[in-house]
């Protein structure tokens, strides 16, 4: 997946949100553009080509057009519409003003589901739905997002347990079962595990 948070012209370097702004051109538009191949002079001054009547992206009826309204739903919708509010909007989670507004910015980020099994899911799960933290990602990859996603801080060092196992040289489900023994992912349970097994501070 591309990253186009920073892109140089002329001297001036903006995200392309903001380049969106900058030359009346549709983010949709730029980024199709840069990722066809086109230059960056091509992209941001060449003008658009008026449409010959009303299009749709024809992809209403497909799960990722679904998944998209979902996400701007948990994120941006009233409340009493979804319980799932509390665990995205309510916590200040959103959905970036590109995807919010077009679906066709959407898919040409994420592009097609690789199949029924994967869902969208993100990077940094207190981060925003963007095109730099969000993904396909199979059940099981959730599920590993979710278990690293939890920081301990310990000796003014901050890691998500699966780096303070390979860290600590110890196999994840044995450092968690540890963990778990002495009270739940604290600075003070990581203490006890190591004073346990006697491994010295790197």
């Amino acid at each position: 997946m591309h990253d186009y948070s920073e892109i140089l012209h002329k001297g001036q370097i903006h995200s392309l949100g903001e380049w969106e702004k900058i030359t009346n051109i549709k983010y949709a538009t730029l980024r199709e553009r840069l990722r066809h191949g086109w230059s960056v002079e091509d992209a941001l001054t060449k003008p658009a080509k008026p449409r010959r009547g009303p299009r749709t992206h024809g992809m209403s009826d497909r799960r990722e057009y679904r998944i998209w309204k979902s996400i701007k739903e948990r994120c941006h919708g009233p409340r009493s519409n979804t319980r799932r509010y509390a665990r995205y909007g309510g916590r200040g989670i959103a959905v970036c003003k590109q995807w919010r507004s077009s679906f066709e910015a959407f898919i040409l980020d994420v592009g097609r589901a690789p199949s029924l099994n994967h869902s969208l899911g993100r990077i940094k799960n207190d981060g925003d739905y963007t095109a730099a933290n969000c993904r396909w990602e199979t059940p099981s990859e959730q599920a590993n997002n979710r278990r690293t996603s939890v920081i301990i801080r310990y000796r003014r060092k901050s890691r998500t347990i699966a780096e303070w196992s390979r860290h600590l040289g110890v196999p994840y489900s044995r450092f968690r079962a540890q963990l778990l023994r002495h009270g739940g992912p604290t600075g003070r349970a990581l203490k006890k595990v190591i004073d346990e097994r006697r491994v010295g501070w790197k």
